[in-house]
């Protein structure tokens, strides 16, 4: 993590977005490659069947505030765990929240 260190708040919102990419995106097509819709379980029944539900990746869309709300989070936490000044007053605000996510994509 110390060789990786953010340099600035910019470095921040770039691990924030690869972050969100892996989680919501990558990871789950790689799960539904791995164990496609089709996929029966060894007593012939179909994987995702109730109570399980396939996911659904999610590509980030720097207009739905749930996404920058995020990345504008995890880049904050991260800025502070290394001591890296966030350029913004008050961070917790849309305004700044949609800022980062315009700034991610």
């Amino acid at each position: 993590m110390l060789e990786k260190k953010p340099k600035n708040f910019m470095d921040c919102l770039e691990n924030a977005r690869k972050k969100f990419e892996k989680s919501f995106n990558h990871d789950i097509k790689q799960l539904l490659h791995v164990y496609p819709l089709d996929a029966k379980t060894k007593e012939g029944n179909l994987f995702w069947s109730l109570p399980k539900r396939p996911p659904v990746p999610i590509d980030f869309d720097p207009n739905e505030i749930l996404h920058c709300t995020l990345i504008a989070s995890m880049a904050c936490l991260r800025a502070r765990l290394f001591f890296i000044e966030i350029p913004n007053t008050s961070p917790r605000s849309d305004e700044f929240r949609r800022e980062c996510g315009a700034l991610a994509n």
